[in-house]
C-alpha cells in the first residue's frame, strides 16, 4: 500500500501496479489491511530524542474520556499475528536441475502440469 486513510467509516487504500498504475480500494470498516514486509524502510529516531522522550512522564487515556468520547480510532493495533500453518513445508536440495526436476514431478502428481 503506498496510501492508508480513514474516511467516514471507511477505509481507502491506494496501492500501486507495475508500469505505474495505482488503484484505490474502499473498505468498510472494520477492515484489516496488511503491509507487506520490507516495502517500508524504518524510521528511527535519533539519540537527542530518545533521551527527550525518557524524559517525558506517560499517561495513559481510555476512551471514556470527555477528550475522546465519541470518537473512533483510526487505527488499533492489538499485537502481530503468526499465520498458521496448513501445509508442511519441503526442503529440496541438490543442483538447479534436479531441484527443477523434483518441483516438476511434484506438479505432475497433482495434475497442476
Amino acid at each position: 500500500m503506498v496510501r492508508l486513510r480513514h474516511e467516514a467509516g471507511r477505509l481507502l487504500c491506494d496501492r500501486d501496479w507495475e508500469g505505474g498504475m495505482r488503484e484505490t480500494l474502499e473498505l468498510p470498516v472494520p477492515a484489516l489491511a496488511t503491509i507487506q514486509a520490507g516495502h517500508y524502510a524504518p524510521r528511527y529516531p535519533s539519540l537527542s530524542n530518545i533521551l527527550k522522550a525518557a524524559a517525558v512522564a506517560s499517561r495513559i487515556i481510555t476512551a471514556a474520556e470527555p477528550a475522546l468520547a465519541g470518537t473512533e480510532p483510526d487505527a488499533i493495533f492489538l499485537a502481530p499475528i503468526e499465520p498458521e500453518k496448513t501445509r508442511a513445508g519441503r526442503m529440496v536440495g541438490g543442483g538447479i536441475q534436479a531441484q527443477v526436476g523434483i518441483f516438476t514431478s511434484f506438479l505432475q502428481e497433482r495434475a497442476l502440469l
